[in-house]
């Protein structure tokens, strides 16, 4: 009787890769292996030198679950005509989700699986403003001389109760300093309007006589 069998010579192990020359061995019992003194060497764990002894090899490519299968239903709801809150963002979502729905992929995997799903990249896409052709220019004057008053007007707010109410949003800018001034109020009426006034007239002295008073204290060292 001839028995064929083939059988490694070379078991110089280098890394946890090389491990699968010792399977023949361990199989039939020729070779008594340590494998805690292998684990020692290689730095490894002693259950990762036992997994790859019995020929385990690591895959060269990664696959990913589709986190969003599981949370379509939900996520079409929100994103859908039905639901009153506008996501902007994938992130604003995204985050929605952990918080809200017990989601647990990670942000990047989420935002790739989502373009797969034309109905929900297309939401993005749609609510995502372009600014190519519109260019802003700075309008700038001397310290003191300018400042540019707005009202946002009439924006609709939900309450927790479920109430829609319109609020106005008074902003105050200065035009040398770029230092803005809120004011958020129900009503438009004038004296609104000159009580914000003078809170805002308040609040940039304020400003300007503790940086001068910074500035004083740092150059005399008082």
């Amino acid at each position: 009787m001839i028995l064929n069998n083939q059988i490694i010579t070379d078991i110089k192990i280098n890394n946890v890769n090389d491990l699968y020359k010792l399977k023949s061995f361990w199989e039939d019992g020729t070779l008594k292996i340590n494998k805690s003194q292998i684990a020692r060497e290689l730095e490894v764990d002693r259950r990762t030198v036992d997994k790859y002894i019995k020929g385990y090899s690591k895959p060269k490519s990664r696959k990913c679950r589709d986190c969003i299968t599981p949370f379509y239903d939900i996520i079409e709801e929100l994103l859908s005509d039905r639901n009153q809150q506008i996501f902007y963002y994938r992130k604003v979502l995204w985050q929605y989700l952990v918080d809200n729905h017990d989601f647990t992929g990670t942000y990047c995997n989420f935002c790739n699986y989502l373009k797969k799903y034309p109905e929900f990249d297309s939401y993005f896409r749609k609510n995502k403003t372009s600014n190519t052709n519109s260019v802003t220019i700075r309008y700038e004057t001397d310290m003191g001389k300018q400042a540019q008053l707005d009202w946002k007007e009439s924006i609709p707010f939900i309450l927790s109760s479920g109430e829609t109410i319109d609020v106005n949003i008074f902003v105050l800018l200065l035009s040398y300093s770029r230092f803005r001034i809120y004011r958020v109020s129900l009503s438009k009426t004038q004296d609104i309007l000159f009580s914000f006034l003078d809170d805002s007239f308040f609040i940039t002295i304020h400003q300007l006589s503790s940086k001068k008073l910074n500035y004083i204290s740092e150059y005399y060292n008082v």
